[in-house]
């Protein structure tokens, strides 16, 4: 635990960080990429920009161990995404969704594709978090989703897939005038064509007011859907001691998202935990 090194990086914003197999590290200032060895690193050994038709900043790196995946945004509205050639930095192919998202919520590296969840920059009337697949070789969209886990504002902040290439997501139905945790959700979407195949309400009773609660995590055991969320477990004042919410384990039916097991684990604390 001790600190080995600390390297100054200048007087710009460092928002993303990489490391592969062979010791070398990859990291981000504003709209450049910068690579380094573990043996030696205040030593440069490449560095690039890239066009900000892309992004103005990233703020996470991926390595697949082929290459780069740099995620950021530009003009403080867009985001986007590039690949990038772990060996000179070269740019593979650069994009940007044509709609504005604020930032990287969550990815997956799949069958030759990138899943991501974004999230979105303004908050208005019909907004959604977004959801694509984008082919790691060509940086072809090959498809966005911007199903609604049962309200007209949701946000998926967790995803994972099963063996048929399906995604699981869980998050929160928003209230109805701003982007904030309302109800835990979860959803389905079909890893080909980004289609809903089912959205559900995760609640503990018909009566319970679960209206800050959400989900924060997804994780798919053997084709077998598991979530973990906070669910609301009884009202408060804001202002004093506020809502106080439990951590649960939630299991689906993974063919129409029925709740097959629901397992409290913790305490109660003010909602939210963050």
């Amino acid at each position: 635990g001790e600190v080995d090194t600390i390297q100054e990086l200048g007087n710009s914003y460092s928002y993303g960080i990489a490391v592969d197999t062979s010791g070398y590290i990859y990291y981000t200032l504003n709209d450049s990429l910068f690579k380094v060895h573990s043996s030696a690193p205040g030593t440069v050994l490449a560095s690039n920009s890239f066009p900000s038709t892309y992004t103005d900043f990233y703020n996470r790196i991926y390595s697949d161990g082929s290459a780069l995946y740099l995620f950021g945004i530009r003009d403080n509205y867009w985001a986007g995404m590039v690949s990038v050639s772990p060996t000179d930095l070269s740019l593979n192919w650069g994009d940007y969704p044509q709609m504005p998202e604020a930032h990287l919520v969550d990815m997956l590296d799949r069958d030759g594709s990138i899943y991501a969840i974004w999230a979105p920059f303004e908050v208005n009337s019909g907004s959604y978090f977004r959801t694509n697949r984008v082919d790691k070789l060509t940086g072809t969209e090959l498809w966005y989703s911007t199903v609604s886990m049962g309200q007209a504002h949701q946000g998926a902040l967790s995803m994972d897939m099963n063996s048929n290439g399906d995604l699981y997501l869980t998050g929160y139905q928003g209230q109805a005038s701003n982007f904030v945790p309302a109800n835990w959700a979860v959803a389905k979407i079909s890893g080909a064509t980004g289609e809903l195949i089912f959205h559900e309400r995760i609640t503990l009773d018909s009566t319970q007011e679960d209206d800050l609660s959400w989900g924060k995590g997804a994780c798919v055991i053997g084709d077998q859907p598991f979530f973990v969320g906070e669910m609301q477990t009884s009202n408060g004042s804001l202002s004093n001691t506020g809502p106080q919410s439990t951590p649960y384990l939630v299991k689906v039916d993974p063919m129409n998202g029925a709740v097959e097991r629901m397992s409290a684990f913790g305490g109660a604390y003010r909602f939210p935990s963050r």
